[in-house]
């Protein structure tokens, strides 16, 4: 709306520069030389507010064609009268961005926003703040057909910073904050530790989202918000540290973990107006000291027209780690029957050791002790060979 006001109203004119805007006379609209940029888009207000002196514009659908400088022209028989009204439009900053990508060969940080004008203020910087040489923003501005403005800034991506971007409004009417962190934490399977998620700024009625992210598929696994202190946890061996995550503190602990269930990236969102805390985690949670996977590996060698069978067996457990077991075959005794028991479930079954029995009270080391197949035995009995290693 265009605020005008007079008492000379036989004719009333709008312009913008050499346009036509709007013209009433003859207590009518009179549309016929209006300019094409305003056509079905302005009208003055009722009669009575006319008759009132009220002659202020209304114009639709306003866009940046529209900014300028108006001119408010009545007259009548005694006086003319002319005012003028200074208009500026502004397409405020919807969203800012800020994340990270590798598309001139090393990793970056970007901030951006787009569709503003007039083009805003961005201000890309670190903390703790680093060298001048090391980290300078190169920050560019470009504008679209219908004039709204596009910006970007970005540094360099170096180890253990907190990257903020401000992105302020031509007229200082707004600004929206934006942060980035990276990190990465080794913990042990079963030991709690903690996710630290920390806003640069104190935050009120905000909200707060985990993730978790393995092998390129994400979910949610915890939600807060602040304002109704509602808060929904799909993962029962999490909380927050700080209660309702006060002043923007949204680090999460995790109790027990396990290294194959979490072991993968932590995603923490914080979210309040016009403001956006992001922080990405790596975690790599390793098994106890002792401990491993089963795993096991076997080779087929002949040394003097015997064939060896070598064991080794990495075993998940507390007590010990892993036993090396070789098994002598004669070429009699290596027969489709022991190859048959050296691939069947029973026999891996034969050869697991379980958790939980010490290794000496299966095969003795100090027997120095073989096992040797038995073509009567589906099962391996022990033989006079000198090839048994433990090692627990």
């Amino acid at each position: 709306m265009l605020p005008c006001t007079s008492t000379h109203l036989d004719i009333i004119h709008w312009y913008l520069d050499k346009k036509t805007v709007h013209s009433f006379y003859h207590s009518k609209d009179q549309l016929g030389h209006q300019h094409k940029d305003y056509k079905g888009r302005t009208s003055l207000l009722s009669e009575s507010e006319i008759k009132n002196g009220n002659i202020s514009l209304l114009i639709r659908n306003i866009s940046l064609q529209d900014e300028g400088r108006y001119k408010c022209y009545t007259t009548d028989a005694k006086k003319n009268d002319e005012k003028y009204v200074v208009m500026s439009v502004n397409a405020p900053v919807q969203s800012v961005s800020l994340e990270t990508t590798r598309l001139s060969g090393s990793e970056e940080v970007i901030c951006s926003s787009r569709d503003v004008y007039p083009a805003p203020r961005v201000n890309l910087f670190t903390e703790p703040a680093s060298l001048p040489d090391s980290l300078q923003p190169l920050t560019r501005k470009t504008a679209d057909k219908q004039g709204l403005y596009s910006v970007e800034s970005k540094l360099k991506k170096l180890k253990d910073l907190t990257y903020i971007c401000l992105v302020q409004s031509f007229y200082r009417s707004q600004t929206w904050r934006a942060s980035l962190q990276q990190k990465e934490i080794f913990s042990v399977e079963g030991q709690n530790f903690i996710i630290p998620c920390v806003a640069p700024w104190n935050l009120q009625d905000f909200t707060l989202t985990w993730s978790f992210t393995k092998e390129h598929k994400s979910s949610t696994i915890y939600t807060y918000d602040s304002l109704t202190q509602r808060s929904s946890s799909v993962w029962k061996k999490v909380r927050l540290v700080t209660p309702r995550g006060r002043g923007g503190d949204g680090s999460l602990q995790l109790h027990n973990p396990l290294s194959l269930e979490h072991t993968g990236t932590y995603t923490c969102i914080l979210s309040a107006h016009q403001t956006k805390h992001e922080v990405h985690t790596r975690v790599n949670i390793t098994l106890k000291p002792g401990e491993s996977i089963n795993v096991m590996l076997g080779f087929l060698i002949e040394v003097s027209n015997e064939y060896y069978l070598l064991m080794f067996v990495l075993l998940y457990s507390f007590k010990y780690t892993f036993r090396c077991l070789t098994m002598g075959y004669s070429p009699s005794t290596y027969s489709s029957e022991a190859q048959y028991h050296y691939a069947s479930p029973n026999w891996l079954a034969d050869m697991t050791l379980r958790q939980g029995v010490a290794p000496s009270s299966r095969y003795k080391t100090s027997d120095a002790t073989s096992l040797r197949h038995s073509k009567t035995s589906s099962r391996f009995t022990p033989q006079a060979y000198p090839t048994l290693i433990a090692i627990d």
